[in-house]
């Protein structure tokens, strides 16, 4: 057996739902590997579903890097916070997710994100 042996490594970043009260992790969302975090931002979109037209959504630019001989790409992720139908004692909220775009880039700033989300008809009109 060789000790000096280094296993492959693949990093991934996590989104977490904290909760205040203690400061514990009740949800998460764990990306795909060598997938990261660039930009995150709170965004309100149209939304039928409620009275004043509109809903609170997180909104997630990634970037996934396939290593030095290949263009990075992207992706835009919306999440939404929701009530949790299990209503348990430490639970009362998750993350559900509401739509994914790739995109052939990264998103690097939340000025981009916003523009990438209220400018694509495809990835509101899903939410």
């Amino acid at each position: 057996m060789r000790p000096m042996i280094s296993f492959p490594f693949c990093e991934c970043s996590t989104l977490e739902l904290i909760s205040p009260e203690g400061w514990i992790t009740i949800d998460g969302y764990e990306f795909a590997q060598n997938e990261f975090v660039t930009c995150l931002d709170c965004v309100t979109l149209e939304s039928m579903s409620s009275e004043s037209g509109g809903r609170d959504f997180i909104a997630v630019g990634t970037t996934v890097n396939r290593g030095e001989d290949l263009v990075v790409k992207g992706a835009v992720y919306i999440f939404q916070v929701v009530p949790d139908a299990g209503t348990g004692p430490k639970r009362l909220y998750c993350l559900k997710l509401k739509c994914r775009q790739g995109i052939s880039y990264c998103a690097m700033w939340d000025e981009q994100l916003s523009g990438l989300i209220h400018g694509s008809k495809d990835l509101c009109a899903s939410v």
